[in-house]
């Protein structure tokens, strides 16, 4: 049950940094297209 928890928490976090990542990206590249340029 242990590792289970900490499996959740780990994507949890995971899912706020890449967010977060992909925020401040759009934020330096304002293009139109955003995630779909690649």
């Amino acid at each position: 049950m242990d590792r289970r928890r900490n499996d959740v928490a780990v994507i949890a976090i995971g899912g706020r940094l890449f967010s977060s990542i992909t925020l401040a990206n759009m934020s330096l590249k304002p293009r139109p297209y955003g995630l779909l340029d690649g």
